[in-house]
């Protein structure tokens, strides 16, 4: 994934990235970063969990970079660290009432900011770049925050999967397998 923000060699260079990137994101709408109350303990927790099992037949290492990013997705919002709640003040956007959308939100932006630039190794072809970022309207961004604000690891992984390998190749067509016909 680019620059190894999630799924880095070392969990503690993914807590560092996570944080500094939680850090960013907030500073960037004029939040203090002290406003957000992040259970620390839990989000460590959670990035060494996440890797083990690695719900993939090839593990951890023979992933896609739209299974990393599913898997940190779903963990993420299962174990909801950050504690306060993000309002349209704050982010520009109508998010109000999505219960849980500071980890929806936070864990979809690390999601997609993970697969920019990120690397598509394929034995039948030549890696392939992730080289346009993922961009969403903002309804699809609403829509997309309130369906993860309750996701589970068990129940939403392969969904979530599916889900940013396609929103990947909409913007990167060159990168998708070939289509299948009607």
């Amino acid at each position: 994934m680019a620059g190894n923000l999630i799924f880095d060699q070392r969990v503690e260079m993914d807590y560092q990235n996570v944080l500094v990137y939680i850090s960013e994101y907030l500073a960037g709408y004029g939040i203090p970063s002290d406003y957000m109350e992040i259970d620390t303990n839990a989000l460590g927790n959670m990035l060494d969990n996440m890797r083990h099992p690695f719900p993939c037949n090839n593990g951890l290492e023979g992933a896609s970079p739209f299974k990393k990013a599913a898997q940190f997705v779903c963990h993420f919002i299962d174990v909801n660290p950050l504690k306060k709640h993000l309002t349209a003040d704050m982010v520009g956007r109508d998010l109000d009432a999505i219960r849980n959308n500071q980890n929806a939100i936070l864990a979809l932006e690390i999601a997609i900011e993970a697969l920019h630039g990120a690397t598509l190794n394929r034995a039948s072809d030549d890696a392939k770049v992730l080289s346009n970022r993922i961009s969403l309207s903002s309804h699809s961004y609403i829509d997309i925050v309130q369906a993860l604000s309750s996701v589970s690891a068990v129940a939403h992984f392969q969904l979530l999967s599916v889900l940013f390998e396609q929103l990947a190749y909409k913007v990167n067509p060159d990168c998708q397998y070939e289509l299948m016909p009607h």
